[in-house]
C-alpha cells in the first residue's frame, strides 16, 4: 500500500504485541523520515590560525536527549601557498567526545585537496555526546603559519538518547 507522505508510514507502524518490535520499527521509519543530513562550513586562515582559542561549530547542538552519529566527513583544502605549522592534533568531534583526527589537512595546504573520513567504531559516555555541537578545534595551540582555506561536510544523523 503506498503512504502518501512518509508521516503516513510513520502513523501506519502497527500493533504488534511487542514493544520492542514496535519501538525498532518506529525507530527505521523515524530514520527514514529524518534522514541523513549534511553540514558544510568553510574555514578562513583566520578561523584555522585561531583553532585552539576559537573552535569552529560545524552543527549546532541538537537538544536535550539527542546526539549526533557521523557517518562521513569530506574535508577540502583550497588556494594556500604556505603550509600550516600544527602544534598538537586538530580534532573533529561531537560534544566532548572526539571522533576524529584531520591534522595531516593542515600541513599540506597548498593548491587542492580533498580527504574524506569515516568515523571509527567508539565507545563514550551519553554525557559526552548529550546535546553536543559537532566542531572542529586544535587540541592543545593555535595552528601557525599557515594560509589557505578549509571546507568541511559533516553527513550525520540525530537519534534519541535510549
Amino acid at each position: 500500500m503506498p503512504y502518501a507522505t512518509l508521516e503516513a508510514l510513520r502513523a501506519a507502524v502497527p500493533a504488534s504485541g511487542s514493544t520492542d518490535h514496535e519501538d525498532h520499527t518506529r525507530g527505521i521509519v523515524d530514520a527514514l523520515i529524518d534522514g541523513i543530513r549534511k553540514a558544510t562550513v568553510t574555514l578562513t586562515s583566520a578561523d584555522i590560525l585561531a583553532l585552539y582559542d576559537t573552535p569552529v561549530e560545524v552543527v549546532a547542538a541538537p537538544g536535550a536527549g539527542r546526539f549526533f552519529v557521523p557517518h562521513l566527513i569530506v574535508a577540502r583544502t583550497s588556494g594556500g601557498t604556505t603550509p600550516y605549522t600544527v602544534p598538537d592534533a586538530v580534532y573533529i568531534q561531537v560534544g566532548d567526545a572526539s571522533w576524529v583526527e584531520v591534522s595531516s589537512l593542515f600541513s599540506v595546504v597548498t593548491g587542492e585537496q580533498v580527504a574524506t573520513f569515516i568515523p571509527a567504531a567508539v565507545n563514550y559516555a551519553t554525557t559526552d555526546v548529550e546535546n553536543g555541537a559537532i566542531t572542529i578545534y586544535s587540541l592543545d595551540d593555535n595552528p601557525t603559519d599557515g594560509d589557505g582555506t578549509l571546507t568541511v561536510t559533516v553527513w550525520y544523523s540525530i537519534e534519541d538518547v535510549p
